[in-house]
């Protein structure tokens, strides 16, 4: 299927009926507020189990955790309210349970869309992914560099670029629709626009993500966390070019000015989960932290955009506390 096929599908299954617009236009395929109040979208995290050792995972410090079973990961998923929702499916690294095939299928028993959060490296096996192409709707797959060496230096595996980049190239060989994601951090900040360039050389008009990290974990540090300041220059460039396509999360509008109106995020849906929180497993809202967990610094004030930005992680401040957002006092 072409993308713009895929495109097509997945509009009808969210239910939309008007005709396809004649250019890509991602903020109305996933405009998951038609939905209602009910949330639209449920993370399901399965566990923090993962192969990979990303140099910006936030998830490095509850490995210890155990991962849900198999029963109560179906447990959770009958719990939730919303028929046709879409459930996102993470972890960890779903593709490294045995039962991934199993919990999928009755994900989608169950009336839901099914988003897979995946490195790719298991979707390399073209049989893998063979079996699971039924029931997965949406992939979110990070291909964290254009350069093979500086993406295995940021997941800490020799080869996964490789296997990864193979997923992808399987995956538009597919039914399922993917959306790339790069995480920027201190190895790969400085060339986004090329690793944007070689995806879209794969697959035109994909839709595709740029996240800044979390500073927790091992991302807690100048030598994984680039300042914004320093970050900007790398990614107007990339909005220019690829704005239409981009959904963007973490990033201050200051940051992201001239070109704050393009991205499109999905942060404006709902979304509930599970996760483990103050030592349990537990329904959690992924909205509320960000109440409690973002903050700006007073110049913030000035700028014409600080009543709709939510500002930076806490945890940025600690890493550089002179908070480098400069406030756009007016449009130019």
């Amino acid at each position: 299927m072409t993308i713009k096929e895929k495109m097509i599908t997945l509009r009808e299954k969210l239910g939309y009926k008007e005709d396809y617009p004649t250019s890509i236009s991602p903020n109305r395929v996933f405009n998951f507020e038609r939905l209602g109040k009910d949330p639209s979208l449920f993370f399901l995290r399965l566990g923090y189990s993962c192969r990979s050792r990303c140099i910006h995972c936030f998830t490095e410090g509850k490995r210890i955790v155990k991962d849900l079973t198999t029963n109560e990961i179906k447990k959770t998923v009958d719990l939730i309210e919303r028929k046709g929702a879409m459930v996102v499916v993470s972890g960890g690294e779903p593709t490294d349970r045995d039962d991934l095939l199993e919990i999928i299928k009755y994900i989608k028993s169950k009336g839901f869309l099914v988003n897979l959060e995946t490195n790719g490296i298991k979707l390399s096996d073209k049989e893998y992914l063979k079996k699971l192409n039924p029931f997965i709707d949406l992939t979110f797959i990070p291909i964290h560099s254009s350069d093979p060496n500086i993406h295995d230096k940021i997941t800490r595996v020799p080869g996964s670029w490789e296997k990864t980049m193979q997923g992808l190239k399987n995956l538009i060989s597919s039914d399922i629709f993917p959306i790339t994601t790069v995480i920027i951090n201190k190895l790969n900040y400085n060339h986004l626009l090329s690793t944007f360039d070689m995806m879209q050389d794969l697959d035109t008009d994909q839709l595709m993500s740029l996240t800044f990290l979390h500073s927790v974990g091992p991302a807690h540090s100048t030598n994984v966390t680039p300042r914004y300041s320093e970050v900007k220059s790398y990614i107007l460039p990339v909005l220019k070019k690829y704005g239409h396509l981009i959904f963007v999360h973490y990033i201050p509008k200051c940051i992201l000015f001239p070109y704050q109106d393009l991205p499109v995020s999905i942060e404006k849906s709902p979304r509930l989960g599970t996760d483990y929180v103050d030592g349990r497993w537990q329904k959690f809202d992924f909205d509320e932290i960000e109440n409690y967990s973002k903050i700006k610094p007073s110049s913030c004030k000035e700028c014409i955009f600080d009543n709709e930005c939510h500002g930076v992680w806490k945890e940025y401040g600690e890493v550089y506390p002179e908070l480098d957002l400069i406030p756009i006092k007016k449009e130019t």
